[in-house]
């Protein structure tokens, strides 16, 4: 406490409730803001919050407010120890009309907390303008750097109607800019909300019993629509064939690249004796491949990778194919070894409607199996 200059940083940086200065409580900062914004908002005189740091008041960067005429009336205010905080009454633009304004004086912006921006809006400003000295300019503790580092942060403030202006003390003509185009602003979205209402305010209700006949049109319109799906769809499901599945399963390891039988003799020359060549030089094995024949004719050909970083481990495939129900003549070959064709699988399949015959490859018989599901 000793060391306290009094900004306020703290207060801002904190919890909104966390701690206050000895002789400005933001709580009471908040209240008259809060009351003043929501009773102008009911008078259909929504202010305009201007937050600035005592050098900014004290130097005339903003218009001096016209209290003779407060927003919404005459409002009770609970200021704080220190000179008035919160003031409330109007600012004129260019063209001398009156517009409503609450200014709130801090000792530095750097004490603004995010939330008492929030709560204003919420309450009823059209919106707030923060006016803060420039970075390097801050007779406090670069206040300014705190509260424009807490309003980007906050999406809420980049989406809404909130400003903030970095400003050397006295230049008021920034702020009065920014204020008449807010005030602009406000008067035409207001204008446009009063234009829709009135357009549907004069659209006539429709008599009951016409309001009836729309709805039984609108009914008879979503049978007939119901129907004539129902229909479309029973007849496409009636004229799709009849189908059944022959499902080839392999769960295979191929043969070694590097065994004795596919070494080149100057490799296996170089072996010690009674070596498993693929300890020494890998597992690798090749890919297998599959060909597929049914009554006659090429249904499939496709080559399987061994699986594992080295491509040593074993390979798995699921092919399907789609079959007229009934028997089928079934041929399939099988390439392991990376050079030979050999025959695993010929015979009568038989593919039952809307079932599965599967082809699963048998390890120890070196073959396919029929196996129905």
């Amino acid at each position: 406490p000793g060391k306290c200059t009094g900004c306020g940083i703290c207060v801002g940086a904190c919890h909104d409730d966390a701690i206050e200065l000895d002789r400005l409580y933001s709580a009471v900062v908040r209240q008259d803001l809060q009351r003043t914004s929501a009773q102008g908002r009911a008078a259909g005189q929504p202010p305009i919050t201007v937050y600035m740091c005592d050098r900014h008041d004290v130097l005339g960067t903003v218009p001096p407010v016209d209290k003779s005429e407060p927003v919404g009336g005459s409002i009770p205010l609970m200021q704080a120890k220190l000179p008035p905080r919160v003031n409330v009454g109007v600012w004129r633009d260019s063209a001398g009309e009156a517009h409503p304004v609450i200014t709130a004086v801090t000792p530095c912006t750097g004490m603004l907390h995010p939330n008492w921006v929030a709560q204003v809006i919420e309450s009823g400003s059209a919106g707030a303008i923060v006016v803060s000295c420039p970075g390097d300019d801050c007779s406090h503790r670069e206040g300014p750097h705190w509260i424009a580092d807490r309003l980007k942060r906050r999406r809420t403030f980049r989406k809404g109607n909130t400003h903030f202006l970095e400003l050397a003390p006295g230049s008021r003509k920034e702020v009065t800019a920014l204020w008449e185009q807010m005030v602009r602003d406000e008067a035409a979205a207001r204008l446009a909300v009063t234009a829709v209402g009135s357009a549907a305010g004069k659209q006539a209700p429709l008599p009951p019993a016409k309001r009836a006949r729309y709805l039984l049109a609108g009914f008879i319109v979503l049978l007939l629509i119901f129907l004539a799906t129902a229909f479309i769809t029973q007849t496409a499901v009636n004229q799709l064939p009849a189908q059944g599945q022959l499902r080839i399963v392999i769960n295979h390891a191929g043969e070694l690249v590097n065994s004795l039988d596919n070494l080149d003799p100057e490799v296996a020359a170089k072996l010690p004796e009674n070596v498993d060549p693929s300890l020494v030089l890998g597992g690798e094995r090749f890919p297998v491949r599959l060909r597929v024949t049914v009554d006659g004719e090429l249904a499939l050909e496709d080559s399987f990778a061994p699986g594992g970083l080295r491509r040593e481990g074993v390979i798995f495939g699921n092919e399907e194919i789609w079959l007229t129900p009934g028997a089928h003549n079934v041929a399939i070959q099988m390439m392991d070894d990376g050079k030979t064709w050999r025959p695993v699988f010929s015979g009568e399949v038989t593919v039952p409607d809307g079932r599965v015959s599967s082809l699963i490859y048998d390890e120890v018989q070196g073959m396919f199996v029929e196996k129905s599901n």
